[in-house]
């Protein structure tokens, strides 16, 4: 491209400051900090500092920001009652959902999303993008003049963008300039992925309020059930022409008028290009308009470059059969010379959003909470799922003695589940004390006692009783007095009550520690935790082996647990089959 493409746009920044201001009720959260802007209050991470408001309006408040970590310049979107509106509290879900997945230049970074205080009950969502400028919309309604030049680099980044998301098996289905971002140089980046859905032919049924109304395509104002990418181009288009033009080229008022701008300027169809609508009445009410032979764009946009008409008649096609591709846009001659699809990989695996529209309050405040996560995994430790396991595990009489992140396995819902039972035991007083081998060789036993006592400090002789070894309780005397590490020094910012429960998790004598039963009643742990959602064990299971066996014995002992667990897979498949035929009730998985 030229340097003319390049500083379109002098931006005029206001010059007033978000006021920092005490937290409600003067009891704050550590790592936090308070802002206000617009008369709302701003409760974020310690590591942004708020410079000024940017924007506001239906979708929340946004403030420009300085992440002090990596002197990176963000902005971040404060949702306030996020959950007010089901319909909305989905849409910031799904944005959440697929921003974690896609990676383009030209697509906005969801950067953070920081993490609420308490997970059941919090209302507001700050999101943290990467900053921007302004948006297409403030551009088109400007004074600044847009070139030839400025229309096709514009169009270019927004087409490597959108070929980048159908990709990725992905329908944006709200392009329109206000969702367009675009900072001083001209680099362009989509956002708002609310109404995104996936183009896989699952829940393909589009609303009447999916897709600004002047971007639409045909086929959704026709309310056909089947869509597909070619609804992007459609709107890409009528973008194409906004620059073009600096207004809208279909300024609707109502469903029906949008229809007949749309035949206006494309003129009456043929029958062959109405085959596609599925509604009957739909393709009666197009039939039933009068004739009309369209206008020509070029009349629309005399001082358009001639391919850029071309290009635009192709995208503007009423049968979205006949509509050009996004790819074939990119190919088209008015975008060749400027395209290089070297530099523009698709996404690497396509991505699957489909999503239960009918979840209730509850359950998307907690898959909200656990995107969350997918930003902050250091959080993960403060998840009630390990707990429960564990819960769990000693109810049934078993000790796992091997817990460790490498055991404990997550899914990209960040579910967690404990993994790898080899060296659990029973906790019934026999066989509890480990091999001659030790499960951590070597001298760094030594080091690891140094390292425990270093943070938690010397230990009183009453904390040392339960040492049954004399040289091992002699061994812990002969280190050197320390007063030990405060966690919070560690952790500065942790929640206290996180610093509470860790201080009685990492207690050096066993007598004292806290149980995990305790734990899960913790004051940082009880609002998630529901006892009566984690039942016992129904059975203490005895472990009980003779250490010293045999192959063959370990052979013919391992042949029976498989044979065992393969009869109740049958009986359980047996059940499901009976159930299906409605003979039985619900299947017991065991």
């Amino acid at each position: 491209m030229t340097t003319s493409v390049k500083y379109l746009v002098n931006f005029v920044i206001s010059e007033k400051m978000a006021t920092q201001v005490e937290p409600p009720n003067g009891i704050g959260t550590q790592g936090k900090h308070y802002y206000s802007m617009w008369q709302a209050l701003f409760e974020i991470d310690t590591k942004y500092v708020p410079i000024k408001p940017i924007g506001r309006g239906a979708y929340g408040i946004v403030c420009s920001s300085v992440n002090r970590e990596t002197n990176e310049k963000v902005a971040i979107k404060k949702i306030h009652n996020a959950f007010e509106n089901r319909v909305d509290a989905l849409r910031t879900l799904r944005e959440l959902k697929l921003l974690r997945h896609l990676r383009h230049e030209n697509v906005i970074a969801l950067k953070d999303v920081m993490m609420p205080i308490h997970r059941r009950s919090f209302k507001d969502v700050y999101l943290v993008y990467e900053l921007m400028d302004t948006d297409l919309h403030q551009i088109i309604k400007s004074s600044q003049a847009l070139t030839n030049d400025h229309c096709q680099y514009f169009l270019l980044q927004l087409l490597r963008g959108l070929k980048y998301l159908h990709s990725a098996n992905i329908l944006h289905r709200d392009l329109k300039p206000g969702n367009l971002l675009v900072n001083a140089n001209c680099d362009l980046k989509i956002c708002d992925f609310g109404l995104a859905r996936t183009s896989s032919g699952k829940d393909q049924f589009m609303t009447e309020y999916v897709v600004t109304r002047w971007y639409r395509a045909p086929e959704l104002l026709l309310c056909c059930d089947n869509y597909g990418t070619s609804i992007d181009v459609w709107s890409v288009g009528c973008i194409f022409a906004e620059l073009l033009g600096r207004k809208p080229i279909f300024p609707g008022t109502e469903c029906l008028n949008q229809l007949k701008l749309i035949i206006n300027i494309l003129g009456s169809q043929r029958e062959e290009d109405l085959e596609f609508i599925d509604n009957p009445k739909a393709r009666k009410y197009i039939k039933s308009l009068p004739y009309t032979p369209g206008t020509a764009l070029p009349r629309l946009y005399p001082n358009a470059h001639p391919l850029a008409i071309d290009l635009l008649q192709k995208m503007l096609v009423f049968d979205p059969s006949k509509r050009i591709s996004v790819t074939e846009a990119l190919q088209h001659p008015y975008m060749s010379p400027l395209y290089d699809p070297n530099s523009n990989p698709p996404a690497q695996v396509p991505i699957d959003l489909d999503m239960v529209e009918d979840l209730g309050e509850e359950m998307i405040r907690e898959m909200m909470w656990k995107e969350m996560l997918n930003y902050h995994p250091e959080a993960l430790t403060g998840e009630p799922e390990l707990l429960r396991g564990l819960k769990y595990l000693h109810s049934a009489n078993i000790l796992h003695r091997d817990l460790k992140p490498g055991n404990l396995l997550v899914n990209a819902n960040c579910d967690l589940k404990i993994c790898d039972f080899g060296l659990a035991r029973t906790s019934s007083g026999k066989d509890q004390f480990m091999t001659e081998k030790p499960i951590f060789p070597g001298t760094e036993c030594l080091n690891q006692l140094k390292l425990i006592i270093n943070i938690l400090g010397s230990q009183r002789e009453e904390d040392l009783e339960f040492i049954d070894n004399p040289k091992a309780r002699k061994y812990i005397k002969s280190l050197p007095y320390t007063p030990g590490t405060a966690l919070p020094r560690l952790y500065p910012n942790a929640h206290p009550l996180a610093i509470d429960l860790l201080q009685k998790m990492l207690v050096f004598d066993p007598s004292k520690r806290i149980s995990v039963t305790e734990a899960l009643q913790h004051p940082y742990m009880s609002p998630l935790y529901d006892p009566n959602s984690n039942p016992p064990a129904q059975v203490p299971i005895d472990l009980d082996m003779v250490e010293d066996l045999g192959e063959e014995m370990i052979r013919e002992m391992m042949w029976k647990e498989i044979d065992a667990a393969a009869a109740k897979a049958m009986e359980y498949m047996e059940q499901v089959a009976n159930s299906y035929l409605g003979r039985v009730d619900q299947p017991n998985p065991g």
